[in-house]
């Protein structure tokens, strides 16, 4: 999921209501990403920054998301 980017385009209307962080926490697989970095103008680190802040979310959890994306196939 792409914080910054579902906000730019509408998809979400506050970084503070991305379902990202219920979802992590309800167990669901999901990973962080830019989307397009150039155009949202974002970095991964910014994406995680923005995690922690507008969502409340712990390194410990954004850990665990990392890992479960990497383990995706």
């Amino acid at each position: 999921m792409a914080i910054r980017s579902n906000v730019q385009t509408g998809a979400v209307a506050d970084p503070a209501r991305h379902p990202f962080a219920a979802l992590l926490r309800g167990g669901v697989s999901v990973g962080l990403n830019t989307d397009n970095r150039t155009i949202s103008g974002t970095t991964l680190s910014d994406e995680y920054a923005l995690a922690t802040d507008a969502l409340g979310l712990s390194w410990t959890e954004l850990a665990r998301a990392t890992m479960l994306a990497a383990g995706a196939t």
